[in-house]
């Protein structure tokens, strides 16, 4: 039910924008529809220079973390203080979170870039069909006009060169008729398939979002527990819901996949 009534939006919106062009009579996609495009596409650089940014502090947080693991070992080597090996096992624990909050952060802004890409592509398809359906009006227009030219011209006895190149025409025109009806046909298949790519990744980004916070409820529970000394049933039955969350996110992560694949 969801999927009919955001495709008939989407179909409402094509129709809507095809009744401002008859009554503007014009060919061009329209200052909204051209806007629209540049939004999207600010949001799909906007996207592209957050996927390099959050590379690049992962690069840096990597090379931290390589740096500070050899001053471990180095100072595991020389005898250090207590003190001073547990305080880098603290940064390295740090940097080991920082460059898991890294990774999320690529794969959320990766997610967001094919969305992004998802609506630029519903954009573009909702312009093509606007020409089309104004070429289909020119075509209609220019077939009757000929059809009357013809009539009238064998009304009045013309020659039948002039009557066989009105013929000509009148071929010419449904030809064109025909195949921008064919390409409006074609462009709002377009539409439809892109819309609902773009519904079911949605949904899997939300499914991604809820495995996500359920494992990381659950682990925050496991640690909790073994702190408090729990039973060793309980620790069991945690550990064997965060194997299940796991599961669900790599799931849900590959239906993602496989949605935008099939683009």
């Amino acid at each position: 039910m969801i999927k009919r009534m955001l495709f008939a939006s989407v179909f409402a919106f094509a129709a809507g924008t095809a009744v401002h062009a008859q009554s503007s009579n014009s060919n061009s996609p329209g200052p909204s529809a051209n806007m629209q495009l540049d939004l999207i596409n600010q949001d799909i650089s906007s996207d592209r220079r957050d996927i390099r940014h959050d590379k690049r502090d992962l690069r840096k947080d990597e090379a931290a973390l390589r740096s500070d693991l050899a001053a471990l070992a180095q100072a595991i080597k020389n005898g250090a203080p207590q003190a001073t090996i547990d305080a880098l096992k603290a940064t390295i624990a740090a940097e080991r979170k920082d460059i898991r909050r890294d990774k999320a952060d690529i794969r959320h802004d990766r997610r967001d870039l094919a969305v992004d890409r998802l609506k630029q592509d519903i954009a573009k398809d909702k312009r093509d069909l606007k020409r089309d359906r104004a070429d289909i009006r020119r075509d209609r227009a220019d077939l009757a006009h000929d059809k009357a030219a013809l009539k009238q011209d064998v009304a009045s006895g013309a020659p039948a060169a002039t009557i066989a190149a009105l013929k000509a025409d009148i071929r010419h025109d449904r030809a064109d008729l025909r195949r921008d009806i064919a390409d409006a046909k074609h462009d709002k298949a377009d539409i439809h398939h892109d819309f609902s790519v773009l519904l079911d990744a949605k949904h899997d980004i939300a499914d991604i979002r809820r495995d996500a916070a359920d494992l990381r409820h659950d682990r925050a529970a496991l640690r909790t527990d073994v702190k408090d000394g729990a039973s060793a049933a309980e620790i069991a039955k945690l550990r064997t819901d965060i194997r299940r969350d796991v599961a669900d996110l790599r799931h849900d992560r590959a239906d993602l996949r496989s949605d935008l694949h099939h683009k």
